[in-house]
This record gives C-alpha cells, sequence and structure tokens, in this order.
C-alpha cells in the first residue's frame, strides 16, 4: 500500500479509492483463475483512455461496466474482464471522478519488441496512465505513464534483476550522443525494452556499442564484420513515430526491429553506435593472444566476450553478453 501510495504520488495523483483499488487487483493477478484456467491480463488504470491510447495507431476499447471506485469493485472488473484480455488485449479501468469509474477491454496495435505498451504509455508523459502486470507467480510490476515503476514481490526470497540492470547500461551507452532531453530519455526507456526483447528471443549473443564504425577500424580482433550502409536508425525511426504517430511511422518502427532481430540471431556480434543506431553485423572477435583466450573458463561465446571487454575504454564503450541460459553481463564506460 506504501509503495502504490508513493508511486501515485509521483505520477500526480492522491486517492485513496484508486490505491485501494490497484492494491487488490496486484493481489488478485498473482495467481487469478477463471474456470481452473490461469489468466494474466495487463491492467490500464488511467483517467482517459482516448488519451492513453492515443500513442498506438489503431487503438480501440469497449465498455464493459461502470461503478464506484474502490476495491469492491475489482473483483467485477476481472469477472468480467479478465477472460477477455488477452493479447493484444488489456483491461482498461478509467478513473472518471474520485468517486466512480468505468472499466473495459482495449487493445493496442503493435508488434512485440517493435512498441510496447509499456513504451506507449511512457510516450505520453502528460496523459496520467499506470500499468499493472503480472511478471511471474511472486511479482507484480507496476509503471507510470511520468516513469515511475514499481516491482512488488510476494515472497520471503528476493530475486536479483541483474538483466535489467544490464540492459539499462547498454541502453544508456548506446543513446550517450544523443542529444539531452526527453526524447533521449524516452528512447533509451524504449531501447531498453526493445534490447531486452531480442535477447529473449535470441540463442545467446553479443551487443557491442561503439562511439562510431571508424572507431573499429584497425581493430586487429575485430576484422571481421559486415558494416550495415545505411545504418539501421532505431532511434530516427522511434522519433518518427513519436512525432507523426501514423500507420507509417509505425510500420517503419516494426520493421526496423524485424530486422534488428534477424541481425541478432545472426552469428557474432551486433554492434550499435552511440545514437541509438545499428552500424554492423556478424562481428568476429579473433584474440590476438590465444593463450590469455584459452583462460577463459566457458564456451566460444563467453570466451569472445571475456576477451572483447579488454576493447572497452579503446574502440568500444560497452559491451553485453547474453548466454543460451538467460546469463546476462554487461561490461562498459560509465557515462
Amino acid at each position: 500500500m506504501g509503495g502504490l501510495n508513493d508511486l501515485l504520488a509521483d505520477e500526480g495523483l492522491t486517492c485513496g479509492h484508486s490505491q485501494n483499488l490497484l492494491a487488490y487487483l496486484a493481489g488478485e493477478l498473482l495467481a487469478y483463475r477463471e474456470e481452473g484456467v490461469a489468466l494474466a491480463p495487463d491492467v490500464v488504470f488511467c483517467e482517459s483512455i482516448d488519451g492513453s491510447i492515443s500513442a498506438m495507431p489503431g487503438g480501440i476499447y469497449y465498455k464493459i461496466g461502470e461503478g464506484a471506485l474502490g476495491a469492491a469493485i475489482g473483483k467485477s472488473i476481472l469477472k468480467d474482464c479478465a477472460s477477455l484480455a488477452k493479447h493484444p488485449w488489456a483491461i482498461y479501468i478509467q478513473r472518471t471522478d474520485g468517486q466512480s469509474l468505468e472499466y473495459g477491454v482495449a487493445s493496442f496495435s503493435y508488434t512485440p519488441g517493435s512498441l510496447s505498451l509499456t513504451d506507449a504509455i511512457l510516450l505520453n508523459p502528460d496523459i496520467f496512465t499506470v500499468l499493472i502486470r503480472r511478471v511471474n507467480d511472486k511479482t507484480i510490476r507496476v509503471v507510470g505513464s511520468k516513469g515511475s515503476v514499481n516491482t512488488f514481490l510476494f515472497s520471503t526470497s528476493r530475486e536479483e534483476e541483474t538483466d535489467h540492470l544490464a540492459v539499462d547500461k547498454f541502453a544508456s551507452a548506446a543513446s550517450l550522443d544523443l542529444d539531452k532531453g526527453d526524447d533521449r530519455d524516452q528512447f533509451r526507456d524504449y531501447l531498453k525494452s526493445t534490447v531486452e526483447t531480442l535477447l529473449r528471443g535470441s540463442h545467446g549473443c553479443i551487443i557491442a556499442c561503439s562511439t562510431n564504425l571508424d572507431q573499429l577500424e584497425g581493430v586487429a580482433e575485430l576484422q571481421d564484420k559486415i558494416p550495415l550502409d545505411p545504418p539501421l536508425d532505431i532511434y530516427a525511426a522511434f522519433a518518427s513515430f513519436k512525432t507523426g504517430n501514423s500507420g507509417g511511422d509505425l510500420a517503419n518502427l516494426q520493421a526496423s526491429f524485424g530486422l534488428a532481430q534477424g541481425l541478432v540471431q545472426s552469428d557474432g556480434m551486433v554492434v550499435f553506435d552511440t545514437q541509438g543506431r545499428i552500424v554492423a553485423f556478424r562481428a568476429f572477435y579473433r584474440p590476438q593472444d590465444a593463450q590469455a583466450s584459452a583462460k577463459v573458463v566457458g564456451g566460444a561465446r563467453r570466451r569472445a566476450y571475456e576477451g572483447a571487454k579488454a576493447l572497452v575504454g579503446v574502440s568500444l564503450q560497452a559491451i553485453l553478453f547474453r548466454s543460451q541460459d538467460g546469463l546476462t553481463l554487461f561490461h562498459g564506460q560509465e557515462p
């Protein structure tokens, strides 16, 4: 309750009824079932469903019911909507005033990885929206449109989130030389979400970041690489979607993600620059000291990562490693 109160306050809302409803939903979503079937719908809590879905071309919603704002109506909301809210649908709850609400289901037109529901919410920081999502049977994550995030762990044991920290650091490195401001911050969050999706879809990979492609020229250990001409400009696609918000902009953003997915699934490293662009792929690390490389315990990809760490600060800004079994490691310069 305290965590939700703090998050709502950071998002600009002070409302005990809203806090109680969100607390009820957070607890119920951990193990919610209908007719013996486990359901884990996303829940969007907002003050304007029209505003909250405005970042998504083609977003639609259907009102199912209405009632008094508070925890008591939570059971009815889940009963009426949970079985309907299967991807790409989510439950929406619109707070119409301090005492009442309406609820239903909303659909968001996106391809996983190109623009997630979280990304869409963060694109509209001036429109109050809170997303409640079940991460696993012990964890609920709540994200607000102003960037507030709180993870609630319903367990006596703690779960490490080093994966998220590693990806966050890499996303910061890959957007370091973009102009400072809200656009860069929002792109960094989007890139973090995208890279996490790319990692989950891979069977292990290495993603590196260099200031630019020229910085890699002459590096003996990275002679093998395929430059992208022109670079895959993920930031440009993101910025165009944010300002244009058209179906064409969305398609371009989705296409950028699709190509990035293929690049990451190729052999070798994928190389970003510090302006949100992929500049090369199939970059293979060739150690100059075979004996030093042999001292590293692990498979070929782990040995390449450990060896390439020596290039950070010389020709690389950062490097991110993902093993086939999910281990994620980061090595990079502090911004």
